[in-house]
């Protein structure tokens, strides 16, 4: 029976397309592999960490302390839009106070002056100062060494804001970004 099917070449057909179809099979296995572990990479970068957390109240310091207990890295942060001003002009900005740590993941980048070479930030702004983008510079008409008002605050831009893990390319991504630190 087999010899003479393999001799009549439909076992070889039928052979050789299961061949091909576990080739294929095997190929699609490892691409979807490869796309889902690029995936996973980029995505701790677009949240600036590895589990982010929101809500519209503070983390309870209890659980804050558990966490760093535990040895994990933790950073916080606030996100809100508001008015910036600079002397008789105003803005609508994405504020983004932080605290120390920011960012878990990827790099914060920024620029001494307006079109400047970026360089990686090694901190966040200190209290009283902002770093800011350079939407927001234009807008106000203002460069760096520059003070803004925001509500009762006087704050000093020191760098350019050029780069942001988490940046959001959404809706509320379209008012440039002020970050300030979480202090302020």
């Amino acid at each position: 029976g087999i010899l003479r099917e393999l001799r009549a070449g439909e076992l070889l057909v039928l052979m050789a397309a299961l061949s091909i179809a576990v080739a294929s099979m095997t190929a699609i296995g490892f691409l979807t592999d490869r796309i889902s572990r690029a995936v996973a990479l980029q995505a701790t970068e677009v949240l600036a960490a590895d589990l982010r957390l929101s809500g519209g109240r503070p983390l309870a310091a209890a659980r804050l302390a558990e966490a760093q207990e535990a040895g994990l890295e933790t950073s916080y942060g606030i996100n809100f839009p508001s008015v910036v001003f600079s002397e008789q002009t105003s803005t609508l900005a994405a504020l983004k106070a932080v605290s120390a740590g920011y960012p878990l993941r990827g790099e914060l980048r920024i620029a001494d002056r307006l079109f400047e070479t970026p360089r990686l930030a090694e901190q966040i702004p200190a209290p009283g100062t902002v770093y800011a983008d350079a939407a927001l510079l234009a807008r106000l008409g203002i460069d760096v060494g520059a003070q803004i008002e925001v509500g009762a605050l006087v704050l000093t831009v020191t760098q350019v804001l050029v780069y942001r893990p988490d940046q959001n390319p959404g809706f509320s991504g379209l008012a440039p970004t002020l970050l300030m630190h979480v202090d302020d």
